[in-house]
């Protein structure tokens, strides 16, 4: 008889407890539960959509890497070249100096000379942002790197039109008094009429 007695209070138990449980749930709108389950189903969609997008970046990323190495090298080169190019402005900067004699020169020769220092300072100015640039240049892809690319190839065209008019200076620096091909000018003293 215990054994029937503590069956009939277990199932007392367990439908009082089956009462409560029924109250929760009466309580419940099944409109919000439903609510609820859609926006955690939306929620996880979003996540997964999250996830394949990040996933697809860094697939472009790594897909990508040997341009980003190239591009980065690009930029080292570029840099190197512009320290070289710096180099060579301060020597002629020397030379025209020594061509001057005090430094302080009137027309062509004071234009020549500024002109060669904003050459200076451009190259100054571009070799200090290369730093800033390559350290950047690992996060861009697709038109971003496009981007950094085009850059590249217009410093590297105006890299050369300098390193050109350097050389050129550097050639013939009496070309700054002279005009023209810096040839000497040369009359046969004949009278004109």
């Amino acid at each position: 008889n215990t054994a029937v007695g503590s069956i009939n209070d277990f199932a007392k138990q367990t439908q009082g407890t089956l009462a409560k449980v029924d109250n929760v749930l009466d309580g419940i709108d099944p409109a919000d539960v439903r609510t609820a389950l859609a926006n955690i189903q939306k929620a996880s969609d979003s996540a997964n959509r999250a996830a394949a997008d990040i996933a697809k970046v860094t697939d472009k990323i790594a897909n990508r890497s040997d341009d980003i190495n190239d591009t980065i090298k690009n930029a080292r080169q570029l840099s190197q070249r512009l320290n070289d190019a710096s180099v060579r402005v301060d020597g002629i900067l020397a030379k025209v100096d020594k061509l001057l004699g005090s430094g302080e020169a009137n027309g062509v020769m004071a234009d020549a000379r500024a002109t060669l220092k904003s050459f200076k300072q451009v190259a100054d100015t571009l070799n200090a942002r290369l730093g800033t640039i390559t350290d950047n240049l690992a996060r861009f892809s697709g038109q971003g790197l496009q981007n950094v690319e085009a850059l590249v190839q217009d410093s590297r065209r105006s890299i050369n039109r300098i390193e050109e008019a350097v050389t050129d200076l550097s050639r013939n620096p009496q070309r700054i008094l002279t005009g023209g091909e810096g040839e000497v000018r040369q009359f046969d003293g004949r009278a004109r009429r």
